[in-house]
Formats: structure tokens, C-alpha cells, sequence
């Protein structure tokens, strides 16, 4: 500190670049919470239509783009628009994107049959480059895009993508669409499979979709539970089957008593930080936690845990809903190479 109180150009400099930090550290924060929002989204919605719109629903705005969409691909080697958001006053295209032939966005296919991402930050950038898809965008007014390939077993489904969003969140943005190019492919597989005739076949495919998306969770050891507090009354806590196996829960388990094994399991030293975690999703929306828990056969494991308070819980009481994940890695040695 320099003499008078002023602090000197190199605290300055620090002081900058702590804020610069906490920044980019909140905005992961957030990420984080909408991508958990779109998950649990799309894993409880019961028909598929439904779920993917209001994905793109909620990603157009979030991004602040023109456009947020899905294009499928076809059998004759063409793509169409299937789904699309648009923000108020943009003309929609769905209509005006139906059977493209790849032949009109041959750079596209290449780039998306490589599993790689779409990144447009000036549209007349590609002019040379990319001439049939810069006539395509040109003709929408789009300037700015990013797009991700859906994809499903190694095998191109389509792709989704955003028109001119807000491009200094670009890498959260291709982050985001890279999660949700395997779950919305996992629906519109499911989609083109099973929903093809009558309300059979929309069951059949609401119920492969689900199908599908607990494979998922259940593969990268992740549970999904919702816990409602009501005054005067136990917590109940709602798992899902992959929670219940996380959680070794015996059939017939009470929505109370999964709560009370969950919360008895915790250790005592970690009650606090698991109770300041819940209060700061009530206060502020999202929140997670990494804690030791005690499982009923293996002992102790390390849990990551992060949940929401939902816009659209209408009930009696408090509602918070999220993920459970079991974060426990073990050398060939047998021994936890995760520590807190």
C-alpha cells in the first residue's frame, strides 16, 4: 500500500484480475444451473415434442439469439428443420428449411460426420470458404452461429445450433450445445423409432426415450431426486431408480424414509455444509456440494450433489429437485484418488 491509502498499480492489476476470475467463476456457476435445469428438463417430460421445444426455448433465450433449432436428417440424404424457437419479431424459417439436400451445406456434413462444432463469428468470413451455406444464412439474416451435431451410436442424426446469439458467451454456448446434442439426439432417436403412428406409438416412444436417459445417468452414476418440505411435517425426498441403487435402498422404501437414510448418512462434521447448500438453492436458485456419505455396503463415498428450486413447483411448502452423483475414484490400488 502506498503512502496516503492508494494501493499500487501491481494491487490494482490483482484486484482486477480477482474480479476477472469471480466473474468467469460465476458465470460457470450459472451455466452449470441452466444445463442442470435442461437435464432434469428432459429427462421428466412426457412427450418429446413438448420437452425439445421448451429446451430450445429456454436455450434461444439464454444465449439471447435470433434462432435456436433442430434440423434431422432424412434418408435421402437431405435435412429439415423439425424444431425451432424463435425470439420475438424473427421471421420463423421451419417452413422455408425442409428437404435441403446435403449438396447445399456439403462443408456442414463434412464437419458434423467428424463430430466437430460449427463456430461463425462473421457471417461474410465464409464467403469463400463456405459458399452454399453463406447463400443459406445470408437469406436468414444470419450473421453469427454456433451448431453441434446430434448424434446417436457414432451415427449423424442432425444437428442443433443458435442464430446470432450473444457471442461473448460463445464458449459456454458450445458447451452447452455439445451436452445437448446426445439428449435431444436420444429423443429424436427415440422419436423417428417409435412415434410413428397413434397414441401407441407415442407411448412406446416416451417410454424408450426414458429408457434411455436412465442408461445414461445410470452410466455416469447419477441419480435424480426432488425433496418437498412441508411445515409440520417429515421431508419426503422422490428418487429416481438410478438414486434408489445410489442411495442402496431396499424395495418398498417410504419417500420418508429415503429421505431420513439419505440425511442419516451424512456425516455429522458435513450436516452444516450440506444444510448451507440447501439454503443458498432456496435463496438463490442453484446451488451443489461435494460431501462424504455413508453407503449401507461400500462404505464411505464421495458424493457431488447440486439442485434448483423449480419456477413451476405449485405445491404446499418447499420444493428443490436435482442430481446425486457418486464421484468416487479408485487407483488400481484400491485407493480414493478424490479427496476434499
Amino acid at each position: 500500500m502506498k503512502r496516503g491509502g492508494l494501493m499500487s498499480l501491481t494491487e490494482n492489476h490483482t484486484i482486477a484480475e480477482l474480479l476477472y476470475e469471480n466473474g468467469k467463476l460465476s458465470a460457470e456457476l450459472e451455466a452449470e444451473r441452466f444445463m442442470l435445469e435442461l437435464i432434469t428438463s428432459l429427462s421428466s417430460t412426457e412427450l418429446i415434442d413438448d420437452g425439445i421445444n421448451n429446451v430450445l426455448c429456454k436455450v434461444g433465450e439464454y444465449t439471447c439469439a435470433d434462432r435456436a433449432y433442430v434440423f434431422e436428417i432424412n434418408e435421402d440424404y437431405t435435412t429439415t428443420n423439425t424444431y425451432e424457437w424463435c425470439k420475438e419479431g424473427v421471421t420463423p424459417q421451419i417452413d422455408n428449411l425442409k428437404g435441403i439436400p446435403f449438396e447445399s451445406m456439403p462443408n456442414w456434413i463434412h464437419l458434423f460426420l467428424q463430430g466437430e462444432n460449427i463456430l461463425i463469428e462473421e457471417l461474410e468470413d465464409i464467403k469463400a470458404e463456405m459458399p452454399q451455406e453463406y447463400g443459406l444464412l445470408k437469406f436468414q439474416n444470419v450473421q453469427t452461429l454456433i451448431a453441434f451435431p446430434i448424434s446417436v451410436h457414432e451415427k449423424l442424426m442432425g444437428f442443433v445450433g443458435v442464430d446470432n446469439p450473444d457471442m461473448k458467451k460463445s464458449r459456454l454456448i458450445r458447451r452447452l450445445l455439445s451436452l445437448l446434442g446426445y439428449y435431444i439426439g436420444v429423443a429424436v432417436d427415440a422419436y423417428k423409432k417409435e412415434c410413428t403412428k397413434l397414441e401407441m406409438a407415442s407411448i412406446k416412444s416416451r417410454q424408450k426415450y426414458r429408457r434411455n436417459i436412465e442408461e445414461i445417468f445410470c452410466g455416469a452414476q447419477i441419480g435424480i431426486w426432488l425433496i418437498i418440505k412441508q411445515e409440520g411435517k417429515e421431508p419426503v425426498m422422490e428418487a429416481d431408480a438410478n438414486m434408489r441403487e445410489l442411495l442402496g435402498l431396499t424395495k418398498g422404501t417410504t419417500s420418508e424414509e429415503c429421505y431420513r437414510i439419505w440425511r442419516d448418512n451424512i456425516p455429522s462434521e458435513y450436516t452444516e455444509k450440506v444444510d448451507n447448500c440447501v439454503k443458498e438453492t432456496l435463496e438463490k436458485g442453484y446451488a451443489d456440494v461435494i460431501y462424504p456419505w455413508h453407503h449401507p455396503t461400500r462404505g464411505k463415498i464421495w458424493i457431488r450433489c447440486g439442485g434448483v428450486r423449480p419456477k413451476d413447483y405449485e405445491g404446499i411448502g418447499v420444493c428443490i429437485r436435482g442430481y446425486h452423483q457418486d464421484i468416487l475414484l479408485r487407483t488400481s490400488s484400491g485407493k480414493c484418488d478424490f479427496e476434499v
